[in-house]
């Protein structure tokens, strides 16, 4: 759908923005990385929310139905689930 493409062209251009044009300032200098991901940016903790949304949003919502609590900080994910030991293995 034109939703599905607008999304995905967003969430490309989201991450070209933050993985691109991203510095750091340390002992009174500006730095720019020029290889991998730079851990303590200032964008760290809204772009690990994006990235774990994406992985986990299949999941909890096929599950939705057996969660009793699920909340997530960064990326620490704490959930109860409600049933039985058969179902979790499957």
């Amino acid at each position: 759908s034109a939703r599905a493409v607008a999304e995905i062209e967003l969430a490309a251009d989201l991450r070209r923005v933050t993985l691109l044009f991203n510095f750091c300032y340390f002992g009174g200098r500006f730095f720019k990385y020029t290889r991998g991901f730079p851990t303590g940016i200032a964008s760290g903790r809204e772009l690990a929310e994006l990235y774990l949304h994406v992985v986990e949003r299949q999941t909890l919502a096929a599950h939705a139905h057996e969660l009793a609590y699920c909340r997530r900080y960064v990326d620490d994910l704490g959930a109860v689930i409600n049933t039985d030991t058969a179902e979790v293995r499957n």
